[in-house]
């Protein structure tokens, strides 16, 4: 695994032991709470974007079509993840890089949380070990 996958597979442990995801009234749509941790820098140059709000913005038909198609509610300092396509409609990561490489640390952390929905105190104790 590479580094860059590893990172994301890490957070997104971190993000579930934090209990930082959250059902939503589709099954297969999550909401991962954001962490605000600064400012969001650039993959491609490393340099600080301060752009969110245009960003996020733009992304607004984004978003009502999906509420539209989904019955999904956006909520004010979530993420939205579909754990069956690895989607993220609000993170960077996955708007610049896609799910085609790896998935977003948004997207394991709802996957280790629907795993530990089935089998609670086995997937805690696993995911602290790893």
């Amino acid at each position: 695994m590479t580094q860059d996958m590893l990172r994301r597979l890490n957070c997104g442990r971190l993000y579930f032991l934090l209990g930082m995801v959250e059902k939503s009234d589709n099954s297969d749509y999550y909401y991962v709470k954001k962490s605000h941790n600064g400012d969001v820098v650039s993959p491609y140059d490393h340099q600080s974007l301060n752009s969110e709000s245009v960003i996020i913005e733009k992304l607004d038909p984004l978003f009502k079509q999906l509420n539209k198609n989904h019955s999904i509610q956006e909520r004010h300092g979530y993420y939205i993840t579909n754990i069956l396509t690895g989607e993220c409609f609000n993170c960077f990561d996955f708007i610049w890089n896609g799910s085609f490489r790896d998935v977003c640390k948004h997207f394991y952390a709802a996957r280790i949380f629907v795993t530990s929905l089935r089998n609670c105190d086995d997937v805690i104790k696993d995911t602290k070990e790893n």
